[in-house]
């Protein structure tokens, strides 16, 4: 579980992103497809396309940190009311 102030937003792209990106690629994503400041202190969430991994892009003290999850079992599911335009999904903590 990662802990976090409510200050920080939680921001999920809605176009999956291929996970074999790491801290530049991701990052590249948050300021091209998000149009965010990856360094601003929030939390950036990619899904693949088959939604079954997922990662977490979030800045800490020194530098990027990445949280990468795969699923045995299922996939992660996608808040439903989005609208066709959007690039991104805020969710709550």
């Amino acid at each position: 579980m990662i802990l976090l102030p409510r200050s920080v937003r939680v921001y999920m792209a809605t176009e999956p992103v291929n996970l074999r990106k790491s801290f530049e690629g991701l990052s590249n994503e948050v300021r091209t497809v998000l149009a965010a400041d990856p360094i601003c202190g929030h939390v950036f969430l990619f899904l693949n396309r088959r939604r079954t991994q997922v990662k977490l892009l979030l800045w800490t003290r020194g530098g990027f940190t990445i949280v990468h999850k795969r699923l045995e079992r299922g996939r992660f599911t996608f808040p439903t009311r989005v609208a066709a335009e959007a690039t991104h999904v805020e969710l709550d903590a």
